[in-house]
């Protein structure tokens, strides 16, 4: 689910093994296919939808899809109104048939596209593409995140994959070594921080689920459950800042001087310049919800 900007939302789901979306206004009325869902796939088994808003007033959503034959991502780009702008049964965002379950992200860019990342499970590398508003691919080939084999788990919702704000995106990972990782790409798909991704935690501790929350500004915030203190406590949440630069620190916000959002994607980043974030855990040990406040 996210929303329309207006107090409705867009809602995606799994009906019938087939993707089906549709949009609630802020009085609570079904407003697409008079009050049908709309669907996005049809015979194939789709599972996963994951949602964010397009920069015209409609959403892009991304799902797992099993055709009998191949399993892989695919994408589709969905009017305000509830027409879906590329081909049915949405866009093939790869060729390999070795994505991982639950490790595809997606943010959208400032074109009315989106950049989709994943993880292969063939080669342990993380993959990000950018697909046009058109539905065609920008990149000549996926971008490659990690190319040293070395990812370990990319957690589900809420987010893994934000927009950064200035075109671009950022994403988060476990890698093998335990260490919580990013990556900041910019719009033609070059990556801007150290080869193998910025270090923000690499304590020995046993850690789980990586979200992040953007600042709009190139910056973000990464929050995780941490069990280095399980003996003695429980599972912690920590909570780690990354600049634009790639460097450690407290991602902030600062107004731009006409007052307006400074160009910031929607979510994560509140009128008053304060970052939100909002962590959902669902573990063997405990379901728990945290949420950390940073001005």
């Amino acid at each position: 689910m996210v929303g329309d900007g207006s107090g409705g939302a867009y809602v995606a789901w799994i009906e019938n093994n087939d993707v089906a979306v549709t949009h609630v206004n802020g009085s609570g009325v079904v407003t697409w296919n008079s009050g049908y869902p709309v669907f996005l796939t049809y015979l194939d088994i789709a599972t996963k939808p994951v949602t964010v808003a397009d920069v015209h007033g409609g959403i892009v959503v991304l799902w797992m899809q099993d055709d009998g034959v191949d399993t892989k991502i695919c994408t589709q780009r969905v009017s305000g109104a509830g027409d879906s702008q590329w081909t049915f049964g949405g866009v093939e965002v790869t060729t390999s048939t070795t994505v991982g379950p639950d490790t595809y992200g997606l943010a959208a860019d400032t074109t009315g596209g989106a950049f989709v990342t994943w993880a292969d499970n063939a080669d342990g590398n993380i993959y990000a593409q950018r697909i046009a508003a058109d539905g065609a691919p920008s990149w000549a080939a996926p971008v490659q995140i990690v190319s040293d084999g070395s990812y370990a788990t990319i957690s589900g919702d809420p987010r893994k994959t934000v927009e950064d704000g200035y075109q671009g995106f950022i994403t988060t990972w476990l890698n093998g070594s335990n260490e919580i990782r990013a990556q900041r790409v910019d719009s033609d798909g070059n990556v801007l921080w150290t080869a193998g991704g910025a270090v923000l935690c690499n304590d020995a501790s046993l850690k789980n689920d990586p979200r992040l929350a953007g600042n709009g500004q190139g910056a973000a915030a990464v929050i995780w459950a941490d069990e280095r203190n399980l003996l003695t406590s429980d599972i912690d949440i920590y909570v780690q800042g990354v600049l634009d630069d790639g460097t450690l620190g407290e991602p902030g916000y600062v107004p731009p001087p006409d007052g307006g959002g400074g160009g910031c994607a929607p979510g994560g980043q509140s009128s008053a310049g304060a970052m939100l974030l909002v962590l959902v855990m669902f573990g063997s040990l405990a379901s728990r919800t945290a949420a950390v406040r940073k001005r």
